[in-house]
C-alpha cells in the first residue's frame, strides 16, 4: 500500500477522486487488508495536518471511520459526486484550467451519455444543443469562434 498517492481533496475533481478511490480499493483488495486496517490506512492517505481531506476524515463518526463500507460510501458522497444527479453534473460542467478542450469534450460527452441525452444517435436538435453547450462552457473564445 506504500505506492498509494496522497489525496488532498482540494480541487473538487470528481473524476480524479473516483480514480484515486478505485486505486485505493484495488490496493486494499490486492493486499488483503482487513477492514480495520484498511480504515486506519485510509485516514493516513492525506498529505499534511492542514489538509481538507484530513479534516473531512476527522469529522466522521468513529463507526464510519472503522467500517470500510461506510467510509467508502462517505468518501463517494463527499468527493465523487455520489448523491448528485448526473443531469446536474452535466448541466453545471465547466472546462477546468488544466484540461484540454478535447479532454473537456470527452468528459462532457460521458456526462451527457450518463444523463441519457441522445447526443450520439439522437435527433439533430439534441446534438446541436449539446455542441452549443460545449462551445458556451469552453472558456476559449478563439476556439469557440472557430467552431
Amino acid at each position: 500500500m506504500s505506492e498509494l498517492k496522497e489525496f488532498a481533496g482540494k480541487d473538487g475533481d470528481e473524476d480524479r477522486a473516483r480514480s484515486w478511490l478505485g486505486k485505493v480499493k484495488s490496493a486494499f483488495i490486492r493486499d488483503q487488508a482487513p477492514d480495520q486496517e484498511t480504515c486506519l490506512v485510509f485516514g493516513d492517505l492525506s498529505p499534511d495536518q492542514l489538509d481538507i481531506a484530513r479534516y473531512w476524515y476527522r469529522q466522521l463518526s468513529r463507526t464510519t471511520r472503522s467500517t470500510w463500507k461506510d467510509l467508502h460510501q462517505s468518501f463517494q458522497v463527499q468527493y465523487c459526486g455520489r448523491g448528485v444527479s448526473v443531469a446536474r453534473q452535466y448541466y453545471h460542467a465547466r472546462k477546468r484550467s488544466d484540461e484540454s478542450p478535447l479532454e473537456y469534450l470527452h468528459r462532457l460527452n460521458v456526462a451527457g451519455l450518463r444523463t441519457r441525452l441522445q447526443i450520439k444517435d439522437g435527433p439533430p436538435d439534441v446534438r446541436r444543443e449539446h455542441v452549443k453547450d460545449v462551445i458556451e462552457t469552453l472558456d476559449d473564445r478563439d476556439l469557440a469562434d472557430q467552431l
